[in-house]
């Protein structure tokens, strides 16, 4: 086969093989059902087996507090001709143990939703939901991503309202006790770049100090 013959080929989803996810981390993302690869796999290839096969490499669990991950590392042959493909490498997951609401759930499909995640992220690598994942990065590292982004903004925005909050309760101290703001800015070490958590220690030492007279 050509080059991109095979991707050309996967690329493109059928709608009735895409459904968007309505809930969730992954919510107004596009799911694609595994049995299409299957299919598509079987129509490029032959049947499972004798035109492409997979070969469970590693099986482990992850746990995280009282939640566990089954995870499955897998390769994919495909038949090209007469010969079998080098290994095409896929590693999936899926929850085990999981908390909910009503406790602990354990999942019996885990192994079997880990390995077809596996198939999955095999297939990607030849190209297969090509446009799909295109269209929006659509895999759970981009998610992964984007969640640490949020995270990581709204951490900078709690940072830099404590900051201001430290601020003004240091300068209206200065100002009830008629203190010199230089000399407690060169005294406490602090300044406009001062992080909150050290303008919260200059804070409560400014509450606590025996004598304000070196402060004036």
């Amino acid at each position: 086969m050509g080059k991109k013959e095979i991707y050309d080929k996967v690329r493109q989803v059928p709608a009735e093989a895409k459904k968007p996810i309505a809930g969730g981390r992954l919510k107004g993302y596009t799911d694609i059902n595994p049995q299409w690869r299957i299919e598509m796999l079987t129509d490029l290839f032959g049947p499972c087996g004798s035109g492409w096969r997979t070969e469970i490499s590693e099986r482990w669990t992850n746990e995280v507090g009282n939640e566990v991950v089954a995870n499955i590392k897998l390769k994919l042959y495909v038949k090209d001709g007469e010969a079998w493909s080098e290994p095409i490498e896929g590693l999936g997951g899926s929850m085990l143990a999981q908390n909910e609401k009503a406790g602990l759930r354990a999942n019996d499909e885990a192994w079997k939703m880990a390995e077809t995640d596996a198939i999955s992220v095999a297939c990607k690598k030849l190209g297969f939901g090509a446009s799909v994942y295109w269209e929006r990065g659509e895999t759970k590292y981009a998610m992964q991503g984007e969640k640490e982004a949020k995270t990581e903004e709204v951490k900078t925005e709690k940072e830099a309202e404590a900051k201001v909050n430290y601020q003004v309760k240091i300068q209206n101290f200065v100002k009830a006790n008629d203190l010199n703001w230089e000399k407690v800015k060169k005294e406490l070490r602090i300044n406009n770049t001062t992080p909150a958590i050290l303008l919260k220690k200059a804070y409560n030492a400014l509450q606590q100090a025996e004598n304000l007279e070196e402060f004036k």
